[in-house]
């Protein structure tokens, strides 16, 4: 079985964050501004959709 290198494993977990609801679901941190805003670890950042 191949090693991986732990920066590997969170490269992999971090690049299937492409939204604000996976962001926010995979526990990052986020602003609570308006719309909300949601960062990554590595630097992603995502705004939350609003319907008007």
């Amino acid at each position: 079985m191949p090693k991986i290198t732990i920066f590997e494993s969170f490269q992999k977990q971090y690049s299937i964050i492409d939204s604000f609801e996976k962001c926010v679901s995979a526990g990052n941190p986020v602003m609570e501004s308006h719309p909300r805003q949601c960062r990554t670890v590595d630097g992603k950042h995502f705004v939350e959709k609003i319907n008007s």
